[in-house]
């Protein structure tokens, strides 16, 4: 028996498995959908990722980690404030809607009903990102940390696909109310 040789598979898969995760809501992902837009069989997937519960955990720490490139881009420059920030951080989710959708159906960033098998490597992950976000967090306890981070994410995630989805408009008077809210709710819980 001959097997073809598939280029970036796994990236077409992980696309796909994004593209269709992001499409059908949550607990509707369907292999049999991803190996039909990949134009190959389930077989190829449960072989290059063993489970489909692994398949998620990759799809979601690739845009973790576009997610991190541009905070880190973002802190980058100097004096980027917590607006700044927030409004660049809603900014590259309203480009990339399969990403805010992913994650709001998928993500480690929300609470799911059976906790993903990976959890505490991801919260380990995403508190260290949270420092470079959450400055002056030496003496705050890595919990603290840890929430703040999600909680941050959380809306601005949540903002921008009321945006997409048309259900809030997308102007400065209500960007600035939940921009200042979330810096509001984040300095009342950090000066505690």
């Amino acid at each position: 028996m001959s097997f073809r040789h598939l280029d970036n598979i796994d990236e077409k898969i992980i696309d796909a498995t994004i593209q269709i995760g992001s499409s059908n809501g949550a607990n509707r992902l369907s292999t049999k959908e991803i190996a039909k837009l990949c134009g190959i069989s389930e077989f190829v997937i449960y072989d290059h990722f063993r489970s489909k519960d692994n398949l998620i955990s990759i799809a979601n720490h690739r845009i973790f980690d576009e997610v991190a490139v541009v905070i880190s881009q973002l802190l980058g420059k100097e004096n980027v404030g917590f607006e700044t920030f927030w409004n660049r951080m809603v900014d590259w989710y309203i480009s990339h809607p399969n990403y805010t959708t992913w994650s709001i159906h998928y993500g480690h960033v929300f609470p799911r009903a059976e906790k993903p098998f990976d959890e505490d490597d991801f919260l380990v992950d995403s508190t260290r990102e949270a420092r470079l976000v959450l400055k002056n967090s030496e003496n705050q306890e890595d919990w603290k940390v840890c929430y703040l981070s999600l909680w941050i994410l959380r809306n601005i995630i949540y903002f921008a696909q009321l945006v997409l989805s048309k259900q809030l408009d997308n102007t400065p008077e209500i960007r600035g109310f939940s921009c200042a809210t979330s810096y509001g709710g984040v300095k009342q819980f950090w000066d505690k």
